[in-house]
């Protein structure tokens, strides 16, 4: 009988038993998990069907039919879910391995190579360069230069500042081309565990993989397949690789002005979202430790004076409605840590802020209004450490974002432009350069144990890179 003569709540739980089994034995396209259930209503997994009967009247087709499927229908949908798995896009077109047109060889080539592009991201996962790992951080620029030089590209020493900021180019240089950033290092909590590298059907797991290691590997895959199409060496183009993200790009910063105020257009390589988006505007962010001193008091005293704690969240409670959604402005508490001697309270207080803000001015009545706001009582400091230009979105970069947006429709692939309220080194780029950030693949739960890169994602923007810079190859 289909559906099942059982409950709502029974059904939802033997969906999601079906699901994880899926997932969990990593299947592909099609399955029919069979269950069991007993006198108290405890479903058993008996097997997973991975190639269940697809005769017209099977099993299987009778549950595609409750969900408005026919035979054709349900043919068609096993055939398209299987080509975008594999080929990374909903229609493949034919490719003949003589075909001149760059566009088409570059295809074959990244279609093709899809296992390989999946162990090049598992073997960056497994290179833990966190970003105050000094060795690791070596060995991933070691391993990024060897790719590089492999490719066909060549250092910049004038743009290169070891440990932080790394240079190659083309044989035709930079000027008025194309610069591709990306970072190596891994920003992680302090005591975090590393993720391993893990899979399932649509999902690439691991340390890093999202916020780094995929864009890496997008990077690679386009430069090789331009250079197996003879493009490379035609386009004016450069990829500069810096290892202090972590830190706000505070060192690496000046090397990618430099770099980007030579070209005409910058992609920042962060990662893009399940929503199929690029970026064309960021805000800018600064990070605050604000340190309270107060009194020493011991428990019988708190009744009569007001300890240090009490005050440091009333003053935090006032800052936080400096925040303002019109001015696109945010102040939060990012951490807060406390210091007592034995048998007494509290009497250090030490605040770490975040401002995220769209335009500078408001950022700097916002910080005069924070100073306001604590006024008098105990002794407070307040430093800013960090200040990461906002990315506006200008003209130039909706005319690239357009360009990506070509080239994405090229192989029929989405493309949805947005703005964030999280900050990148694209703020860095000089207004006369058109940028464009979020340009790696689809990431999730970035930063989590659970940080993952979809599949299809690291193929498609591959593609979309690879034909964007194939438009930019000098004739």
């Amino acid at each position: 009988m289909c559906p099942a003569p059982i409950s709502d709540e029974l059904t939802a739980e033997a969906k999601q038993i079906a699901i994880r089994t899926f997932s969990a034995l990593g299947l592909y396209d099609c399955a029919r998990v069979d269950m069991r259930m007993d006198a108290d209503n405890n479903l058993y997994v008996l097997e997973a069907n991975s190639l269940p009967s697809l005769g017209e009247h099977g099993s299987y087709l009778v549950g595609a039919a409750h969900v408005g499927m026919d035979f054709a229908a349900f043919v068609n949908r096993l055939v398209e879910v299987a080509s975008a798995r594999y080929f990374g896009t909903p229609q493949p077109p034919m490719v003949d391995a003589r075909t001149v047109d760059p566009s088409e060889r570059a295809f074959q080539y990244i279609t093709q190579r899809r296992d390989q592009m999946e162990r090049s991201l598992q073997r960056w996962v497994e290179l833990s360069s966190r970003t105050d790992e000094p060795v690791g951080l070596s060995r991933a620029v070691e391993r990024a230069g060897r790719i590089l030089t492999e490719i066909g590209m060549r250092p910049v020493p004038e743009l290169t500042h070891d440990p932080e900021t790394h240079m190659w180019e083309t044989t035709r240089g930079i000027a008025g081309g194309v610069l591709l950033v990306a970072h190596l290092d891994v920003p992680v909590m302090p005591g975090s565990v590393q993720q391993r590298f893990r899979r399932d059907p649509e999902w690439l797991y691991g340390e890093g993989i999202g916020r780094s290691r995929a864009a890496l590997v997008m990077l690679e895959y386009a430069l090789r397949a331009l250079r197996s199409t003879r493009s490379l060496r035609r386009i004016p183009l450069g990829v500069m690789l810096y290892c202090d993200e972590g830190h706000d790009a505070a060192r690496s910063r000046r090397l990618i002005e430099q770099a980007a105020s030579r070209v005409d257009h910058v992609l920042v390589c962060r990662p893009g979202t399940v929503a199929h988006s690029v970026v064309t505007q960021r805000r800018g962010s600064r990070r605050y430790d604000l340190t309270i001193e107060g009194e020493r008091l011991s428990p019988g005293q708190v009744g009569r004076r007001r300890p240090v704690v009490r005050w440091a969240c009333e003053k935090l409670e006032d800052i936080g409605q400096l925040s303002s959604p019109r001015r696109r402005l945010s102040i939060g508490v990012v951490d807060m840590r406390t210091e007592r001697h034995a048998l007494f309270m509290p009497h250090r207080v030490e605040v770490s802020l975040m401002m995220s803000y769209l335009k500078r001015a408001h950022a700097d009545d916002a910080e005069a209004s924070m100073r306001n706001a604590l006024g008098r009582g105990p002794k407070w400091t307040l430093n800013r450490l960090t200040d990461r230009p906002p990315m506006h979105d200008l003209p130039g970069n909706q005319t690239l974002a357009a360009a990506l947006e070509a080239a994405a429709a090229k192989w029929d692939i989405t493309l949805e432009r947005e703005s964030s309220a999280w900050p990148s080194v694209a703020g860095l780029v000089p207004e006369g350069t058109a940028v464009v950030c979020g340009v790696g693949p689809a990431m999730r739960d970035g930063g989590t144990p659970d940080e993952a890169v979809q599949r299809i994602s690291l193929v498609e923007r591959t593609l979309l890179l690879t034909e964007y810079l194939i438009g930019r190859i000098e004739r």
